[in-house]
């Protein structure tokens, strides 16, 4: 290296003056040149960027604009009357769930959920059609921070009423299913959320019956501390019991949710999970870290939720596991 180092010096000395400036000039040329070229890649690399987001948007606009075109004759024709103030659009979604665990396979899993808003004809009801049993995701007990499996293919319709009672939302579900044989499923749900002076309190109780699992109960209270306007401080208690299989479930832990912006946030959670057979005992016990963006225009999101399971069955060895879930909204 030394050697051609002496050499490289020892041609440039025997170079004339001119020669060597005119090297330099020529350098100094192409390496501008390499410059403006590398400028323009990235000019050009962040306008296709740009010209991606917005035709995803259009997109989007195009699809949610048919949706509620289709959502308002049909609310026009029920009732003879058009509303030109709407707070709430119709809504598609479509998601995606990856997740995979140690010593268990890869599981991927999509659902499908519309829900139109009749503003005319909806006062106290509300009708959703779903890929998955939607009744039945709201009644599993700590399945909302670490989803432990799939979502079950189930399509189905779902009429909601509500009506609110004082400080209380009641709320009446009654779900007709298109599994294997046509079948129907009830929730009749009693929810609300006081604010006590510095927290949060959800109690929410839930009575349900199932054509495959039977009749059942559903109750939860839930605490939740804003700290500050970025953190907040949430203890989750649910509670589930199916009368088919004399199972009662519950889920109890703490989640630290931190709000970076307006678009993305980080959460740490730790939860216990218990049950009663053969005989009431802790589980599992689970410690998470999710993080949520959302990429462009509420149209795009995603969670990634890394965590340690451990759980009796394997004689509380951890196994780590990740969940992955895409959400696209129209």
């Amino acid at each position: 290296m030394v050697l051609k180092h002496k050499s490289k010096i020892q041609t440039i000395k025997k170079t004339g003056c001119f020669e060597f400036v005119l090297l330099i000039l020529v350098l100094i040329l192409s390496s501008q040149a390499s410059l403006a070229q590398v400028t323009q890649n990235l000019n050009q690399s962040n306008s296709e960027n740009i010209n991606w987001k917005d035709d995803l948007y259009q997109g989007h606009l195009v699809v949610s604009d048919w949706f509620n075109g289709i959502t308002e004759s049909v609310d026009y024709f029920l009732t003879g009357r058009e509303v030109v103030h709407r707070d709430k659009p119709s809504e598609i979604r479509l998601q995606s769930l990856s997740s995979t665990k140690e010593s268990s396979n890869f599981n991927q899993s999509f659902s499908l959920g519309f829900r139109p808003r009749l503003h005319a004809l909806e006062e106290n009801f509300y009708l959703t059609f779903t890929s998955y049993n939607d009744v039945d995701e709201n009644h599993q007990a700590g399945q909302k921070l670490v989803r432990q499996s799939p979502i079950q293919e189930n399509y189905g319709a779902t009429v909601g009423f509500f009506q609110k009672f004082s400080f209380i939302r009641v709320d009446f579900q009654p779900r007709i299913e298109f599994k294997n044989s046509l079948q129907i499923s009830h929730a009749l749900n009693f929810e609300t959320v006081l604010d006590l002076k510095g927290f949060l309190l959800n109690p929410r109780f839930q009575l349900f019956a199932s054509a495959t699992e039977g009749t059942g109960v559903f109750h939860a209270l839930n605490f939740r501390f804003n700290l500050s306007e970025y953190n907040s401080l949430s203890f989750l208690n649910e509670f589930e019991y199916l009368d088919k299989i004399h199972k009662y479930s519950v889920s109890n832990g703490a989640v630290w949710g931190q709000r970076l912006n307006d678009s993305s946030g980080l959460s740490y959670g730790l939860m216990f999970y218990s049950n009663n057979q053969p005989s009431y005992h802790l589980d599992k016990y689970i410690p998470s870290i999710s993080w949520n963006h959302l990429i462009y225009k509420k149209l795009l999101d995603y969670e990634f939720t890394p965590y340690l399971e451990f759980s009796k069955e394997r004689e509380f060895k951890g196994a780590a596991g990740i969940n992955l879930n895409f959400n696209l909204t129209f």
